[in-house]
């Protein structure tokens, strides 16, 4: 396999961030992580394959997180779950990121999204179902024990 255009770097260093693909054009938004002196991002930016570009967004998280996991949904709103916060503290909280019209670095926003995780925790998968439900499966939680548990989250988007 042969690269034939490397993009510019990410505007932030980032590791245990999620990159999901969403709307049209291909673009996929870059969302939390760790920075490089193991703290929690709130930061986001969108990676626009068509010129390899990554643009910081001006909005951010609610609450800085890495290990978590994103989905977009059927209205191209990007649902943002779990993972560690602060303080090495497991979240229970979803976020909802929804590009807005336009250029969504600009006009996307963040939100707290209603409902949240049965249980904090990280590491965990999320797979949309055809019923328009979310599974999450697996992960762990704060005492690093891995879970069995699954949910199907609903979004009231």
């Amino acid at each position: 396999m042969n690269l034939t255009k490397t993009p510019s770097p990410m505007n932030t260093l980032r590791t245990l961030h999620s990159a999901t693909r969403f709307g049209g054009g291909g673009a996929i938004l870059i969302v939390g992580g760790l920075d490089q002196n193991g703290n929690p991002l709130a930061s986001a930016e969108i990676f626009y394959p068509a010129t390899g570009a990554f643009v910081a967004l001006a909005g951010q998280l609610n609450t800085p997180r890495y290990d978590h996991a994103a989905i977009v949904t059927a209205n191209g709103a990007v649902l943002i779950f779990g993972g560690i916060g602060a303080g090495m503290t497991y979240l229970a909280s979803v976020e909802i990121f929804v590009p807005g019209s336009g250029r969504p670095e600009v006009t996307g926003t963040f939100a707290i999204a209603s409902g949240s995780l049965s249980t904090p925790r990280a590491g965990m998968k999320a797979e949309m179902l055809s019923a328009g439900g979310i599974l999450v499966t697996g992960g762990q939680d704060g005492s690093d024990q891995a879970l069995a548990l699954a949910e199907i989250y609903t979004p009231g988007i």
